[in-house]
């Protein structure tokens, strides 16, 4: 019920060669109000198509909710970036998105919205900034654009833990307001919890909204999702809202998170003194590879080879969970096959290192 803000989505899901690509499909209920007219418990089914290369990332998701008082409404969202790295630090592209609602009766809305971004890296702190231009159809079957400008930050902690804070503004015709946004968030080697809210000031104001969700990694290709909260009005004249929803996502693809009990992608060796030895898979041509991570400011360490496809370093590492990625010949920034994943505001993926 998070509603998003089409385009290029597909695009981006679709290009490639891609690091990882998921389809994967979530069976569940909700309980909640939608477009004032259609309240109460529901079934719930939805498909979501995601994808990412170095440079190139896409999400779709498509659900159809089936209400036990008869009613039931489909919705679709998307939203995709490509992006230029210029080094590490620094990367510029563009981003795309948008969503449409349909209930049972005709009532419909539709977003869509595209501009510019830059991200910029120093350390573990993380900060994006963008503008787009795109259109609104409100349930009220009125039409007209829309500009928004965001800006945001994000400092990942040990632990896994990460804090997240941005502000956006939006003008659209005779509305114009801002909303600033917190996000808490903590990622563990088989959960991931996060806590999110905002507030608004100027048209559309409104009291402070909020919304929890919990990730539970049963198998590779299994994971249990709940989500609860309060929902804001938006642009499109949907007003404010309670939900809850629970359900289990199963993926039908070949997943990312790969369990490989007689070679596992990456194996973590304690030593003495607080070192440790990372022995991970790379199958491939490469003839340089090197580890960066947020324990040095993202400074790529070289691997030595051990095999054919096998690669190690050794490091200072606390207990933890630890965002990192391999450079290819000293170009190509990406992740081994099969390692937990998380998105690195890149438009791209860094993988996690647990260290026990």
């Amino acid at each position: 019920m998070r509603r998003a803000v089409l385009l290029g989505a597909t695009l981006a899901v679709t290009a490639g060669p891609a690091i990882a690509q998921e389809v994967s499909v979530l069976v569940g209920g909700v309980q909640a109000r939608y477009a004032d007219s259609v309240s109460g418990t529901a079934g719930l089914l939805s498909l979501r198509l995601s994808g990412s290369s170095p440079n190139v990332a896409g999400v779709i998701d498509a659900g159809f909710s089936k209400f036990v008082s008869g009613e039931w409404v489909t919705q679709a969202s998307s939203y995709g970036t490509a992006v230029l790295g210029l080094g590490r630090a620094v990367s510029l592209g563009m981003g795309a998105g948008g969503d449409v609602n349909y209930t049972e009766g005709g009532l419909w809305s539709s977003e869509a919205s595209a501009g510019p971004l830059v991200a910029i890296a120093s350390g573990t702190l993380f900060a994006t900034l963008g503008a787009s231009v795109g259109n609104v159809r409100s349930i009220a079957d009125s039409s007209f654009s829309i500009t928004t400008v965001t800006a945001r930050l994000r400092q990942d902690f040990p632990g896994g833990f990460a804090l997240s804070g941005g502000v956006v503004g939006i003008a659209a015709d005779t509305l114009k307001y801002a909303e600033v946004t917190l996000e808490v968030a903590h990622s563990g080697a088989r959960t991931r919890l996060s806590a999110f809210g905002g507030l608004r000031t100027g048209d559309l104001s409104d009291d402070p909204w909020g919304q929890a969700q919990i990730e539970f990694y049963v198998t590779p290709r299994t994971t249990i999702e709940a989500a609860a909260g309060r929902y804001p009005t938006d642009l499109a004249g949907f007003t404010d809202g309670l939900f809850a929803t629970v359900g289990v996502r199963l993926g039908i693809s070949r997943p990312t998170r790969r369990l490989d009990r007689a070679r596992p992608p990456v194996m973590v060796e304690l030593l003495e003194s607080g070192r440790v030895r990372i022995t991970l898979s790379f199958p491939g041509t490469a003839q340089r590879l090197e580890i960066a991570g947020d324990w040095n400011g993202w400074v790529p360490l070289p691997l030595e080879r051990r095999g054919r496809d096998s690669w190690s370093v050794e490091l200072a590492l606390p207990p933890g969970i630890h965002r990192y990625s391999l450079v290819v010949d000293g170009a190509t920034w990406t992740v081994p096959e099969g390692v937990p994943t998380q998105p690195d505001d890149f438009g791209g993926q860094v993988a996690l290192l647990v260290v026990r």
